[in-house]
């Protein structure tokens, strides 16, 4: 069994900074705590980079971090809620759909969560949303405001 000490700095693979394996994410008004994913017995990113590559929903306002899930609205499918902060991001304009989080007063229902955020700013869209969300081309690419 792996035992894994969250009290120890280790090197990140990807980013090189030296980060506890556990600890507060900042961003937006809101704290997080957050577990780094840990792969081969290394986490692949330090906090500082995880903190930073946080977008915003332009639903709800939530931070949205790598590995969470996401949701693909168009505006006009949820134009109440819509308050589109600098750090949203777009998914694609023909059709228009923003990146929202999966959080229980954002999301109507745990089916419309259609991909996983990642650390390269755009999501992991399951292949079969493509048709679902009447996407026509691949790949799209998430554009910040």
């Amino acid at each position: 069994m792996l035992m894994i000490n969250f009290m120890k700095k280790v090197k990140a693979v990807h980013c090189g900074h030296k980060t506890y394996l556990s600890g507060e994410i900042i961003a937006f008004g809101q704290t997080r705590m957050f577990n780094l994913p840990i792969i081969g017995g290394e986490p692949g990113f330090c906090l500082d980079c995880y903190q930073k590559m946080a977008i915003q929903c332009p639903w709800c306002g939530q931070m949205i971090l790598p590995g969470d899930p996401i949701t693909l609205y168009k505006p006009e499918e949820k134009p109440v809620l819509l308050t589109f902060p600098e750090q949203s991001k777009i998914f694609s304009l023909i059709p228009t759909r923003l990146i929202g989080c999966g959080g229980k007063g954002c999301c109507e229902s745990k089916t419309d969560i259609v991909g996983i955020m990642s650390t390269k700013g755009v999501p992991h869209v399951s292949p079969g949303a493509y048709d679902f969300l009447e996407l026509n081309t691949i790949p799209h690419v998430a554009v910040s405001r």
